[in-house]
């Protein structure tokens, strides 16, 4: 199986058992703690409607390693592809309780990797994918 795949295939799974009563939903990633990013969506309003009573999933929903430095142009890939595929499935799961960037008509304005910079890359790094969420 591809790594895409196998990827999507932890947030296929991840999502399918997560029954948590949902407000609102945020996904992304990190190369972070999963905590110190929580605690960063916070301090920046990002998404704007959070606050402290947000939840960061308890850990990674998948995990890509950098372990070949001669292949970041294929990490950025991979990244770009899972980041976006794990916010297009939310939005499918949650509709508007998805709370990643919108258009003006209300589609998913945010792509997949836009925070991903190929020089920030290093080897031995973890980019975890993780979601950000509020409960009724």
């Amino acid at each position: 199986m591809s790594q895409l795949l196998l990827h999507k295939k932890h947030i296929d799974n991840f999502l399918s058992i997560f029954k948590d009563d949902i407000k609102y939903i945020y996904g992304g990633i990190t190369e972070n703690g999963l905590e110190k990013r929580r605690q960063s969506h916070i301090t920046d309003k990002e998404p704007s409607v959070c606050n402290s009573t947000w939840l960061i999933s308890q850990k990674a929903i998948t995990t890509i390693n950098i372990k070949d430095i001669n292949k970041l142009e294929y990490y950025k890939f991979l990244i770009t592809e899972i980041e976006q595929y794990l916010i297009d499935e939310l939005a499918n799961k949650y509709d508007n309780k998805c709370k990643n960037d919108r258009n003006k008509n209300g589609t998913i304005a945010q792509k997949g990797g836009a925070g991903v910079k190929i020089k920030n890359l290093q080897l031995g790094d973890a980019v975890k994918f993780y979601i950000f969420y509020e409960l009724k």
